[in-house]
């Protein structure tokens, strides 16, 4: 350990603080240089230096650190943010309202009172106008917490009943522990104020089913035109439905389950498919992997439906009675296990995409019946959850075959739900960012001012875009995102008058209008200069600029692009790539944390070998009064002064916790974070499939062939860890987490 005390540092250097820092997130990729001289200070890497303060004087002494003053940043500083492409626009609502991983919106008939629903067990409400300007501030109406904490549990879905403003009663979908592990419970709640409160005494169970896994749990919850309540359950977890639940009616897991509420708990409505018996009463269809999330067409009464694909195909359906949509002898329409594909009728999708790289997860959507968007009348809208896109179903005129057509992207948002409000607009809930938003008509084209170039972007030299301007501050964390064996450089820049706070794990705030810059060299040619930058709305974006053949010049990538390299070729991400690793829940950006930073670096400025916090610390750029911070050094992968184990949990931490800890939905409920004290790996069940390995576990101690973190990371296809931007594997990496694997001994 080592301790920092920045504000001693600060008070002995005579740095004033500037401006207080905006609240942030965090930095960019956790990777680390390749310089043989990033590593120069090991002793300073693992000191306990218990008289950090006795030293400070000597710490602020010019000569041991890396620059002697902080350079003015006149021109690096994040510019506009693009307007966004597409046919439609989202306007930001219910601003002021915070809740906690937002998973549902749920409209009030009155048209005025809404209730957002946290993941982890919240139910707030608020008052607005028609256009989503708050009118009556956020309470809370319900608290459920604590239910079952994984990455697919929590509170999942709310239904008002239809006499909800005469009896008050709403409906809720969650997932509860009993006996350790989660059930899937529809609980009747009441109001006697309009659902300004929920008492939790009035809690009636209506219906309850054990989860044999954490995950594929469905959760979505919503009355028919028929008066029914529907619920959407998932196949019950793991990978490639283990249980076969996906064909058996006799199970209710991977099925639309229809009931009668009109009594507690509830009865079997006649017309149910197994109402006679055959097959679960309660069975509506059946035939689905993860329906994440379904709405009624309220001109038509259909039933659509998003259900999440296994590792190829996400998909569309239109539910009907009795239906059997296929899975898991079919994924989309594709047979998912060749060739036990002949199960007699199922129905296919309306509609079905390949799973873009990275993570992928179809979120259902709704048929627009507002008037805003009078083009998209009548009109299914649905997204992709790690994009940010959003897509409409399309016929075309002479054959009337259904395509999908992307009506808009949003980088950054991961939108987890669509609402309808009384009048048929559509609201949608952004997991990532915390935000609700409004979908409106685009307006006229706007000409874009970003930086079409990287000479343009104020943050490397004009006439000469391979040398940063000096505010450019270079840094190196400890633990390396890999990156097929890129060469990188990274530097960051802040405003000036602005400095840099840190939280109580250590991750640095950078301000609004930071801009971070990382630089990826392949056999000595520059591929990419990759920029992530801190727009004034507070959110964090990523650019990417491909470099010219001649090498004079990066221009700024529009979509995800490819360059070819020595191996293969060097994937460019798209915006929205980006962003699925640098989440909201590490703060928007990844490598800039005290513990990655606390390591000594050459200074280009100087020539000097210096600590990087120390010397952020003398220059200025780490708030004063932020308190004092006791590090936890993360070791570079080929470290040998560290053990297997820290070398592991460090790479794993660079590569995998971004998307891999208690605030992300990414399946597999692992808390990969270098301080976490418990990885939830060791001995559990993996949820996505055991890779053909029976009896996988995610950690297995003694056996790194049948433990699956280390399966995957071995892994080129679908199934490799980290899954975007890779091809090649990085042995050494293989070779460590497999050393820390087979030298356990047990479960903490």
């Amino acid at each position: 350990m080592r301790t920092w005390v920045i504000l001693g540092l600060l008070a002995c250097a005579g740095k004033e603080s500037g401006a207080p820092p905006t609240p942030a997130d965090t930095d960019t990729d956790a990777d680390t240089d390749t310089d043989a001289d990033a590593d120069t200070d090991a002793d300073a890497d693992t000191d306990t230096d218990a008289d950090a303060d006795a030293d400070a004087d000597s710490d602020t002494d010019p000569s041991v650190v890396g620059m002697d003053t902080r350079p003015a940043n006149p021109t690096c500083v994040a510019p506009e943010r693009p307007p966004a492409a597409g046919a439609i626009d989202l306007e930001r609502v219910f601003v002021g309202v915070t809740v906690s991983q937002p998973i549902q919106l749920v409209a009030h008939p009155d048209g005025a009172r809404w209730w957002a629903l946290g993941q982890r067990g919240t139910v707030t409400t608020f008052t607005a106008d028609a256009v989503g300007v708050i009118i009556d501030g956020a309470s809370t109406a319900l608290d459920l917490s604590p239910l079952y904490n994984s990455s697919e549990t929590g509170l999942l879905g709310m239904a008002l009943d239809p006499n909800f403003e005469a009896n008050g009663h709403a409906f809720l979908s969650f997932n509860p522990t009993v006996d350790r592990s989660p059930v899937t419970r529809i609980s009747r709640f009441t109001t006697t104020d309009g659902g300004l409160t929920f008492d939790p005494a009035s809690e009636e169970v209506v219906f309850e089913l054990p989860q044999p896994y954490t995950n594929h749990n469905g959760g979505d919850v919503h009355f028919g035109p028929d008066g029914m309540l529907y619920l959407g359950l998932g196949d019950g977890g793991l990978g490639g439905d283990p249980l076969g639940s996906g064909q058996d009616t006799s199970t209710l897991l991977g099925g639309m389950i229809r009931i009668d509420v009109s009594t507690v708990p509830y009865s079997i409505p006649a017309d149910n498919p197994f109402a006679g018996g055959g097959g679960a009463p309660e069975l509506y269809a059946w035939g689905l992997r993860n329906p994440w999330r379904f709405s009624f067409d309220r001109v038509t009464g259909d039933l659509w439906v998003g259900d999440v694909g296994q590792d190829a195909i996400e998909e569309v359906d239109r539910v009907e009675r009795g239906g059997n949509y296929g899975w898991n002898v079919f994924e989309g329409s594709a047979c998912y296990d060749p060739p036990e594909c002949d199960v007699g009728a199922t129905l296919g999708p309306i509609v079905e995409y390949p799973q873009p790289p990275g993570s992928s997860s179809v979120v259902g959507g709704v048929v627009y019946r507002g008037s805003d968007v009078p083009d998209l009348y009548g009109t299914y809208l649905f997204s992709e959850f790690y994009t940010g896109e959003l897509y409409q179903i399309v016929y075309d005129p002479v054959t009337g075959d259904p395509s999908i057509d992307t009506l808009h992207t949003e980088p950054g948002a991961r939108i987890a739900s669509f609402t309808e409000s009384v009048d048929g607009e559509v609201f949608l809930t952004d997991y990532q960012q915390q935000r609700f938003y409004r979908v409106t008509a685009a307006g006229p084209p706007e000409k874009s001012t970003f930086p079409a170039t990287l000479s343009a972007t104020g943050c490397f030299d004009p006439t000469d875009p391979t040398v940063p301007v000096a505010a450019m501050l270079p840094y190196a964390p400890g633990a390396e995102l890999w990156s097929d064996g890129a060469e990188k450089h990274r530097w960051f820049a802040i405003p000036d008058g602005s400095t840099i706070a840190f939280d109580g794990d250590g991750d640095l705030d950078l301000p609004v209008g930071s801009v971070i810059a990382k630089e990826f060299v392949f056999d000595g040619v520059r591929a990419e200069t990759r920029l992530m930058v801190r727009h004034d709305d507070g959110a964090w974006a990523g650019y990417t600029y491909k470099w010219r053949e001649d090498g004079s010049d990066a221009d700024l990538v529009l979509a995800s692009d490819e360059v070819e390299v020595s191996f293969g070729s060097w994937r460019l991400p798209s915006r929205s790539e980006c962003l699925q690793c640098h989440t909201g829940s590490m703060g928007g950006t990844l490598g800039l944390e005290l513990d990655q930073i606390d390591r000594a670096i050459v200074w280009p400025a100087t020539g000097r070998t210096a600590g990087q916090i120390e010397t952020l610390a003398y220059i200025g750029v780490l708030a004063d009064g932020a308190g004092s911070f006791v590090t936890r050094p993360i070791p570079a992968i080929d470290d040998a002064g560290a053990s297997d184990e820290d070398r592991a949990r460090g790479w794993l931490h660079a590569n995998c916790a971004s998307c891999h800890n208690p605030d992300e939905v990414t399946p597999g409920g692992m808390d990969l974070r270098w301080r976490a004290t418990d990885d939830g790996a060791c001995g559990a069940a993996p949820t996505r499939g055991d890779l053909g390995v029976d009896g996988a576990l995610l950690v297995d101690p003694g056996s790194a062939e049948s433990s699956v973190v280390w399966l995957r990371i071995t892994q080129t296809d679908a199934q490799r860890m980290p899954p975007l931007g890779t091809e090649l594997v990085h042995v050494e990496a293989a070779d460590t987490v497999a050393a820390w694997i087979d030298g356990l001994g047990g479960c903490p």
